[in-house]
């Protein structure tokens, strides 16, 4: 059973009631409204940084649409596997670091350790982890092997004590965004906390969509995403292994599905209207944080809640088939461009660049984290666009 203790104040609301003392998240990260710089530099420069994002993933996603009209089922059997191939390569770093200590002593691990750069050498391995998986799919899973697993994962996925675990547990997750945080029983009140925190968060879109569902009467239910999990870590790691503050919090635990011809026929909007609530709901937050400050507790609540929300709104946005951004962008190309700054812009004013500084990004960890990040990510539609342009040109070689 959980106790929560009152500290020596008998104020529920500090953190000591809970078990933990330091900030979940460092409440310096974000700016608040009276800090929120109207300095014309400043906003030029994260304006031009949001509109090189959008453009940037724009041309991504044109790519995207081409090869999606061409190779659909293609394209979505290899995104489709992407978590998994995550998963493998943490699992390669993780051997690397278990069975082959001496690589830190080669000067390998000792090379990247403190440099952001190394972000784009864990993306070439994770390329390379792709290429080398996809050729063992393509040429030893059977189509009965797939239909197995996709048979598994369906007969769980919406199952509600299935979506309970998997909350839960990516809860868990997220709350190791903060290195002090531990399951021992001394934290099991901050693992409250920030369970709940993330959850609300990271569900808070799907939600908004299943109550509209429910108000016009659309048959709605929620899935469960393994996949989720995996991104999840992987956001986690990141934002360890490199220190960053607040970090990326980010994962798809739990999806809504609505059966209905109408929603099907309005799904961009319907996305395009959860993702504008989803940032109006952040900034909401944004606000009431500044009036708590005297409340640890529900102020750290609120900051992780703010976090999540804009940064889940950012990645929500990109252009790929199974997240809204592509829906969001097949149906409305300019209202997408204009979420997608606008989304763009608050995570950089707020939390990566408050400064608004472009030439000398390398003061901003967060901001030349997600300006590597981006490059990957253009880098990944461009080596999937020339991967299903050579298997097409090998296909018609062979006939």
């Amino acid at each position: 059973m959980i106790v929560i203790e009152l500290d020596a104040d008998g104020a529920w609301y500090n953190r000591e009631s809970f078990g933990y003392t330091e900030p979940i998240i460092d409440p310096d990260a974000i700016v608040r409204p009276s800090e929120f710089s109207l300095d014309p530099h400043a906003i030029a420069g994260n304006g031009i940084l949001a509109l090189l994002f959008a453009l940037v993933v724009a041309l991504s996603g044109v790519v995207l649409s081409r090869l999606l009209v061409s190779d659909e089922a293609r394209v979505k059997q290899i995104l489709g596997r992407l978590p998994f191939q995550l998963a493998l390569t943490l699992l390669l770093f993780w051997l690397l670091d278990a069975f082959i200590p001496d690589v830190s002593a080669q000067g390998f691990a000792g090379a990247t350790s403190v440099s952001l750069l190394k972000i784009p050498l864990f993306a070439f391995i994770f390329f390379l982890v792709v290429g080398g998986s996809n050729f063992l799919f393509n040429n030893i899973l059977t189509t009965e092997g797939d239909r197995f697993n996709t048979f598994v994962l369906s007969r769980f996925s919406g199952k509600s004590w299935f979506i309970l675990v998997l909350v839960l547990v990516y809860g868990v997750i997220g709350a190791y965004i903060n290195p002090e945080f531990r399951i021992p029983e001394e934290q099991l009140g901050m693992a409250i906390i920030v369970i709940l925190s993330i959850v609300l968060s990271a569900c808070m879109k799907d939600v908004v969509l299943f109550l509209l569902a429910r108000f016009w009467r659309l048959p709605s239910w929620f899935k469960a995403n393994v996949s989720g999990l995996v991104v999840a870590a992987v956001c986690v790691i990141i934002s360890r292994s490199f220190q960053l503050s607040p970090g990326y919090i980010y994962g798809i635990p739990v999806g809504v599905v609505i059966a209905s011809t109408v929603y099907s026929k309005r799904e961009s909007f319907f996305e395009f209207l959860g993702i504008l609530w989803l940032l109006v709901l952040a900034l909401i937050v944004w606000v009431l944080g500044s009036f708590l400050t005297n409340y640890p507790v529900p102020l750290d609540i609120l900051n992780l809640l703010f976090v999540i929300m804009i940064e889940d709104a950012f990645l929500e946005l990109l252009p790929l088939p199974y997240l809204a951004g592509g829906a969001i962008f097949r149906w409305r190309k300019l209202l997408w461009f204009l979420e997608f700054t606008l989304a763009a812009f608050l995570l950089f004013h707020t939390l990566f660049n408050p400064e608004g500084t472009i030439v000398n990004l390398e003061q901003s960890p967060p901001a030349l984290s997600a300006v590597l990040l981006l490059g990957c990510y253009a880098a990944g539609v461009f080596l999937l666009w020339a991967y299903i342009v050579w298997g097409r040109k090998r296909a018609t070689d062979t006939d």
